[in-house]
């Protein structure tokens, strides 16, 4: 699976062949949903102190991956995602609203 944001990230490739090389993977993904309630999840991140407004499309990244149920995701970003606290933290958030638990981890760590 892979999310809108990623797409986006996909398209800000400022290298063509490298863009069109994950555009080539990305096309055998399955998109996730991109929606208000993505939004509404990530804002709760960050009014929550999880993420900063900076990093909105760090928070964006989570909510759609939690809210579309995937128990694990993978990102090479130590600074913004990969992080212990951090999981810790969303999982408290996702918990009062209903939602599933996530891992944030590096692809290393999934075998």
């Amino acid at each position: 699976m892979i999310s809108p944001v990623v797409l986006g990230e996909i398209e800000d490739t400022p290298d063509e062949v490298l863009r069109a090389r994950l555009h080539a993977v990305a096309a055998q993904l399955h998109v996730l949903r991109d929606d208000q309630d993505i939004e509404s999840l990530a804002r709760e991140y960050i009014n929550q102190g999880i993420f900063s407004a900076g990093s909105i499309t760090d928070a964006r990244h989570v909510a759609a991956a939690v809210l579309a149920g995937v128990p694990v995701l993978a990102s090479w970003n130590f600074k913004h995602l990969v992080n212990r606290s951090r999981r810790i933290r969303v999982n408290l958030v996702n918990a009062t609203k209903g939602l599933g638990q996530i891992e944030i981890v590096s692809p290393p760590e999934i075998e």
